[in-house]
């Protein structure tokens, strides 16, 4: 088949890469997703890969990699020049981002890497031993960033999700049928200090709720064997996806957490800190995590993302995963992305995206 340029400026992207491999081969999908429309279209007409990945390396423009992976989210009009000056500017932001280095009362340093925005008044939180209750969506690296509290403390790390279904004895512990003592997380974070994270605290029942109210309002609690004193490294974090007063559209499983319960806790703000969601997926899937970022930001403009989880960071995560193992783009998005919602939704979705390019 004869390629004109006529032909080829009517050919939307995923044409174009289509007709790209079928013409190339099996090589042509190391670099497909990181061509620009005009380099598919110079590689349908020379029958050449782009001279930049002539040698197996496209790595070096980073933000054109990123503009064609959008590409297809954008109208034709659009000064594709501009794109890149947006996102080299993004780039730039995350490249500022610095490691946390902490240090400690024995004046040892510990290196915690890179963090969350909101990490260091969380630690600072953990450090004056005040219960913070971390508050924010999912995937947003709540429980990744109690660990690395515990790590920069020093401390062991206790991580345990309560629902339903959790009791005081799995929160305190009990006897058993031989009266031996069984001991629980908290109990020994509580009796020997360490960091415990309760997570999903506003999936738990009242009971539960109720059972850790007095542990934290006190000097010492009560255990099956007795009174046990809080050891002075006990640090207590708690995380959910909303503000313990109930259910809402999106997380139908949640419960209301009664006024003493909400009273015993700084509530942290925990959004999406999209550039370290960009340090985390890392340089080379820089255009899927773009892309993924993208459409979140279409589906609250659409309100979309008031009524279902979708294109967390998890998605970045774990889609970079396997587009690394070499599975294709738009398996990756069905999987992550549009399989969570349904064809009117992502219909909207896609709409936006074109409109706000």
């Amino acid at each position: 088949m004869t390629y004109t340029p006529e032909l080829l400026a009517t050919m939307k992207r995923q044409e174009l890469q289509s007709a790209t491999a079928q013409l190339l081969g099996k090589d042509s999908s190391k670099w497909l997703l990181s061509a620009t429309n005009t380099e598919l279209r110079d590689a349908l007409q020379s029958g050449e890969p782009p001279a930049r990945f002539q040698n197996g390396n496209g790595s070096g423009d980073l933000a054109a990699v990123i503009a064609a992976a959008i590409n297809p989210l954008m109208s034709g009009r659009l000064d594709e020049e501009r794109v890149i000056e947006l996102i080299e500017e993004r780039m730039q932001r995350t490249r500022r981002m610095t490691e946390v280095v902490v240090k400690r009362p024995d004046t040892t340093t510990c290196n915690v890497g890179v963090q969350h925005h909101s990490y260091p008044l969380l630690l600072q939180l953990a450090a004056a031993r005040k219960h913070t209750f971390m508050v924010g969506p999912a995937g947003s690296f709540k429980t990744s960033s109690a660990k690395a509290v515990a790590t920069a403390l020093g401390l062991p790390f206790y991580l345990e999700a309560i629902n339903e279904a959790t009791t005081a004895f799995d929160l305190l512990g009990f006897r058993d049928a031989t009266s031996q003592v069984v001991k629980t997380k908290l109990r020994q974070a509580y009796e020997f200090g360490g960091v415990y994270l309760c997570d999903e605290i506003d999936a738990g029942s009242a009971n539960a709720i109720a059972t850790l109210n007095g542990l934290l309002a006190n000097g010492e609690c009560g255990f099956p064997d007795g009174m046990v004193p809080k050891h002075d490294a006990f640090v207590f974090l708690c995380a959910g996806n909303t503000l313990g007063l109930g259910a809402d559209a999106k997380f139908v499983g949640r419960n209301q957490l009664d006024g003493a319960s909400l009273d015993r806790f700084a509530y942290l703000r925990w959004d999406y800190d999209e550039d370290f969601e960009r340090h985390i997926v890392g340089p080379d899937q820089a255009a899927w995590v773009e892309h993924v970022i993208a459409c979140r930001h279409a589906a609250q403009r659409t309100g979309i993302a008031e009524e279902v989880v979708f294109a967390t960071p998890r998605a970045s995560i774990d889609g970079a995963d396997l587009l690394r193992l070499g599975v294709e783009q738009a398996t990756v998005e069905d999987l992550y992305l549009w399989n969570k919602i349904g064809a009117d939704a992502k219909a909207k979705v896609v709409a936006n995206l074109r409109r706000a390019a």
